[in-house]
């Protein structure tokens, strides 16, 4: 609880909570925490390491939010997608596996800055995009595929009455 990495999280939080608009808007630094907690904090030059104080720092509680919106918009759909197949050695099933684990591990790193690792970070939602976008093909896929097999039940039914 002692690291730089956990403390500096309360110290931001410290150095916004006495003002509401800083709180709920954030400082409108965008990543220019340096000059207000380098010195401050550290007695070094020495940049906030974690993507969640930075972006509270810089976007308070409502950039927070939508950071971890972001978040959790990734893991419901490479976890939807995941449920969507019923056999375990399917090869989409595996690489939403693959990407549900990949998103909560960038979920993990961003506590020790990774929002300013630019190839890293191209990298890494390079990947998730593509992953996002096979998501959505695919639940559209099946949506339509219960579509139609609800329709064919229904004009099957009508036919034997």
């Amino acid at each position: 609880m002692n690291e730089g990495r956990v403390t500096e999280n309360f110290y931001v939080f410290s150095l916004m909570k006495d003002n509401p608009l800083k709180l709920i808007f954030g400082s409108g630094e965008v990543f220019n925490d340096r000059k207000y907690i380098a010195y401050t904090f550290y007695e070094e030059d020495r940049e906030v390491h974690s993507s969640y104080a930075r972006i509270f720092w810089n976007g308070g509680i409502i950039g927070l939010g939508l950071f971890l919106y972001f978040y959790w918009i990734q893991i419901k759909a490479m976890y939807v997608s995941f449920k969507l197949f019923r056999n375990k050695l399917n090869p989409f099933k595996l690489l939403f596996y693959f990407g549900l684990v990949f998103v909560s591990l960038r979920l993990i790193s961003d506590f020790s800055s990774g929002i300013t690792y630019l190839g890293y970070n191209a990298f890494c939602y390079i990947l998730i995009g593509y992953f996002l976008k096979l998501s959505h093909d695919i639940q559209r896929k099946h949506q339509f595929n219960s579509r139609l097999y609800l329709a064919k039940k229904k004009k099957n039914n009508l036919i034997e009455i």
